[in-house]
This record gives structure tokens, sequence and C-alpha cells, in this order.
């Protein structure tokens, strides 16, 4: 990024608060929120909800350090796009085992409940 010269001088965005408290919030480093309070660096494994879905998928990370070391690639990754591109790139699409109609086409003959005070 080249330093031009400006009417008003030369910006410094590395140096300005949101910034500073963005980079560290997508790494996961500790900061000063915008209130001043402290915000303390994130512990992956420590945080984690191990039953966050029905396949088990944080619980089977055999062994667990292995998961530590995927957690930290990904926080290391630098700016929110890469994140968001990477998690992009895992998922899958499926197609839909069952579509199921809409509420107006369901009850279409019943009227609509109303709500008395």
């Amino acid at each position: 990024m080249s330093e031009r010269k400006r009417k008003k001088g030369i910006r410094h965005e590395e140096e300005y608060q949101r910034n500073k408290i963005k980079k560290c919030r997508v790494s996961g480093e500790s900061h000063g929120n915008w209130k001043g309070r402290y915000v303390p660096a994130r512990n992956y494994t420590e945080s984690m909800n191990f039953n966050c879905c029905h396949k088990n998928c944080l619980r089977n990370a055999n062994p667990p350090e292995e998961l530590n070391d995927i957690l930290t690639s990904f926080y290391t990754m630098g700016l929110k796009n890469e994140q968001d591109n990477h998690l992009q790139r895992l998922m899958e699409l499926k197609v839909v085992e069952r579509r199921r109609g809409r509420d107006t086409t369901l009850f279409s003959k019943r009227k609509p409940k109303t709500k008395k005070c």
C-alpha cells in the first residue's frame, strides 16, 4: 500500500482503533474494545461447544491437539474474508429431499385466526 501525500497529511490506517480492534478480533488476540473493557484472547478448546451438531464432528477429532491446530490455522488467516472463503469451500450442497408447502397453500380454505384482546 503506497502512502500518498494528501492535503491533510498521510493516513495511517493501521493505527486506527477500529482497524486494531478488527484485526485482534479476527485473529483471536486480546484487546480493548470501544468501551475500554479488556477482551481476553480466544482459547479455542475451552470455549468450544462439543455438542454443536448431531454428527459430533468436534468430538471425533483425534487427537484433540489436531482440533487445536485446525483452529489456530483458521484464526491465523488474517482477514475475515479469507476465513469466510475457506468455510465456503468446505461446505457441501445437498438436494432438498422433501419440499413442504407454504402456509398459504396448506390452509388456504381456512380463515386466519384472530387474536382476542
